[in-house]
């Protein structure tokens, strides 16, 4: 089953953010839809296997934790990330590598785009991003780029050169 980090804060009156329990708890997704078995690139999970073991030799009293299915990524401390860390970690490499800021959800565009490009057909795609139907995948992630619409333009004047190559001469 697919979890994830659950904890909860609260505004003390300096405006900052305090954890109202120091503990991460997992909860289910949202939606059945959510759980799900996903593919990943095998630099992905090669990745995740080196990590894997240097979690394991960096919290060595939490070996127990470290070798559970859902914990795969930890505080310096050793307790389970809260999913906004992910957003500063990835706004800090972003300033340090000089990148403009963008989202985090903005990879979900990037990545919908990039199938696209690569030509993987919109339906695996609207799949892997776990959309209810196509029309939200298009609607909302395949974005028409350059390099799409060259592509187009490209098959377009294959196939008509094609037709025109089998089409009988008029005289």
């Amino acid at each position: 089953m697919s979890r994830f980090v659950d904890q909860c804060y609260t505004r003390n009156d300096s405006g900052h953010l305090d954890f109202l329990d120091l503990q991460s708890g997992f909860k289910d997704p949202k939606t059945k839809g959510s759980q799900a078995t996903i593919n990943l690139a095998p630099f992905v999970v090669e990745r995740l296997r080196r990590h894997r073991i240097e979690q394991t030799q960096r919290f060595p009293d939490n070996v127990a934790v470290l070798q559970t299915p859902e914990t795969l990524v930890f505080q310096r401390n050793g307790q389970p990330w809260v999913p906004n860390t992910f957003t500063t970690a990835f706004m800090r490499t972003l300033h340090g590598s000089g990148l403009r800021r963008i989202r985090l959800h903005d990879l979900r565009h990037t990545y919908a785009t990039l199938l696209l490009e690569s030509g993987v057909d919109v339906k695996t795609i609207s799949k892997m991003l776990r959309h209810a139907d196509i029309a939200t995948t298009l609607r909302t992630y395949a974005k028409a780029t350059d390099k799409l619409m060259s592509e187009a333009a490209d098959k377009l004047d294959d196939a008509i050169t094609m037709a025109m190559r089998k089409a009988p001469r008029v005289s």
